[in-house]
């Protein structure tokens, strides 16, 4: 009796552990339970009839691998039957990851891009992009210039001689006193020199041929640094003198924008030309009509607000901008009013922040300035200070006595300043 007992109460632990291995099987691998598509993603937003986009993506359901169909839909057909799908393709993902090419419709229109995961039906968020028609913009570079903006007519008849103008098209511009040549290759790679006999191995005269530069590439002629803005063998080279970003804030500044369609050549068109604050809060909009080399140079006023703007060219060609309006320097001073880093129980330190109007350089005297001390090994010690300026040194201070039971450690000074412009 006592045997079978024994038996029957085993036979309930086998039992038991065999249900719990079954339900933690179960809560380990939920088979066919799609959570969502993550990181879906394509390569662009604007593409020109045929063009290629990468698609990439991760289904996340715990399986290995499942098949995951991609749609193109007229943006508003989303989902509406299968007659108004642009196109669709099936991919298979590999450890819960896909990627694929697609070709872009052939019609210039908004659609939108999905992902579907077959199995569960899960769907991806929707991802937009523009169908750009043959003579429309596809490209729009938006950059801040000094001086004019060149563009070098390129063609097969150059005048351009040598062993290098095999093959190539060319153009010339006079920048001064001096003519310079350019050849650009089938790949637009291109060359310069201050003479047309383009001669890699000798040159009689003047500089030596540049070769092999590309889109982005710099080059200085006749005292000035020039980036090769674009390119296209079959059409022209653009040049600029670029101009950095970052601005004290009222300065007049050149924009410039060349407009490109598919095919890389120049758009002649009217550009909706928009400038944002970084909350995505509307400050002005224009349209500027590009001319016959798909460029347009205006002038804008920089804002004298400090922070960061952003300049948007028909949703297509983007730019951002910081405006920072004052210069700010901090320090621990001794009572003497030299550097001093090393202070004992009871001493007396003065923190102090020195700040400048970047354009001028005169002093702000109207700020608000906090210091905020922190300890290196005690992380719930905080000291606020409140500073104020001190005209006889030209800083804003404060006083502070070093308690007598301060633990000794190091201890760290932030300083943070504000004025009706910048923070």
């Amino acid at each position: 009796m006592n045997s079978d007992k024994k038996k029957i109460n085993r036979h309930i632990r086998i039992s038991f552990l065999i249900c719990i291995t079954i339900v933690l099987l179960l809560l380990i691998n939920p088979v066919g339970s799609a959570t969502s598509i993550q990181k879906f993603s394509i390569d662009g937003k604007t593409y020109g009839p045929g063009d290629e986009i990468d698609i990439t993506g991760e289904v996340q359901d715990g399986n290995s691998s499942g098949e995951v169909k991609i749609i193109i839909w007229p943006e508003g057909d989303e989902f509406t039957g299968p007659a108004n799908q642009s196109s669709n393709k099936t991919v298979t993902a590999s450890e819960g990851v896909f990627s694929t090419t697609m070709s872009a419709p052939d019609v210039a229109d908004r659609y939108t891009v999905v992902a579907v995961d077959i199995e569960s039906g899960v769907i991806s968020p929707y991802l937009y992009m523009n169908v750009v028609g043959a003579n429309d913009p596809q490209t729009i570079e938006v950059m801040f210039t000094e001086g004019e903006v060149l563009t070098i007519e390129l063609s097969e008849s150059h005048g351009i001689t040598g062993p290098l103008s095999d093959g190539k098209t060319g153009g010339n511009i006079t920048l001064g006193d001096t003519t310079y040549s350019f050849l650009v290759s089938g790949s637009d790679v291109s060359y310069v020199d201050d003479d047309p006999d383009m001669n890699l191995s000798s040159d009689d005269s003047g500089m030596s041929v540049i070769g092999n530069l590309v889109e982005g590439s710099k080059v200085k002629l006749s005292g000035v640094s020039y980036r090769f803005i674009s390119i296209n063998n079959e059409n022209a080279i653009t040049l600029a003198k670029i101009v950095t970003p970052s601005f004290t804030g009222g300065e007049s500044v050149n924009i410039s924008i060349l407009a490109l369609n598919s095919s890389g050549y120049p758009v002649q068109d009217e550009i909706m030309f928009e400038q944002f604050k970084d909350d995505g809060t509307l400050i002005s909009s224009t349209e500027l009509l590009t001319n016959s080399h798909g460029l347009n140079t205006t002038t804008m006023t920089i804002e004298s607000t400090a922070g960061t703007y952003h300049l948007v060219a028909d949703d297509i060609g983007h730019i951002s901008f910081v405006v920072n309006t004052m210069s700010m320097f901090g320090d621990m001073l001794s009572t003497e009013n030299t550097p001093k880093h090393t202070f004992a129980r009871g001493e007396v330190m003065i923190p102090a922040v020195y700040l400048n109007n970047l354009s001028s350089g005169a002093p702000l005297t109207d700020a608000t300035v906090t210091a905020s001390i922190t300890s290196k090994n005690n992380d719930s010690y905080l000291n606020e200070l409140t500073l104020t300026y001190d005209g006889d040194i030209g800083a804003y201070t404060t006083s502070y006595t070093i308690p007598d039971d301060e633990e000794i450690d190091t201890y760290y000074v932030k300083y943070e300043a504000s004025t009706s412009s910048q923070t």
